[in-house]
């Protein structure tokens, strides 16, 4: 007991540090992609016929993209990630890293699934409201 309490700011500090890191991974995806759309959104803003064009046909190309992904590797392609990701850290050289990596793989497939979704609905509620209408 008098080791913890000779220690109580480190240990303080560090469970600050755990408790900010946890926050912040799971607002990052949201903050990601809120500043993407607002970019995007900056963009059709500026009135560029041009820059909108590319822009809705790069925005088409993510979902023909995420459409990819689905299609190959199936609904479950994350877990299909997961295992690769697994498979590969197993070889890192590097010990704790390793150790890292394959303790954390579920998390880091969250993240990555969460990003990849997020994504995706904002991919196609963009392209909904910058839709030009089919000239004749």
């Amino acid at each position: 007991m008098e080791l913890l309490l000779s220690h109580k700011e480190g240990i303080l500090y560090g469970l600050l540090g755990f408790i900010i890191f946890g926050w912040l991974l799971a607002k990052i995806p949201g903050i990601l992609i809120a500043w993407c759309i607002a970019k995007v959104d900056a963009a059709y803003a500026k009135g560029d016929t041009a820059d909108d064009r590319f822009l809705t046909a790069f925005l088409r190309f993510s979902m023909a993209f995420f459409v990819w992904v689905e299609e190959k590797y199936g609904a479950d392609w994350a877990s299909k990630l997961e295992l690769k990701i697994k498979t590969y850290a197993s070889v890192i050289p590097i010990g704790p890293f390793q150790i890292q990596v394959s303790a954390n793989t579920t998390k880091i497939m969250e993240f990555v699934k969460k990003m990849y979704d997020l994504g995706k609905q904002a991919a196609a509620k963009e392209i909904e409201q910058h839709e030009e209408p089919p000239t004749p």
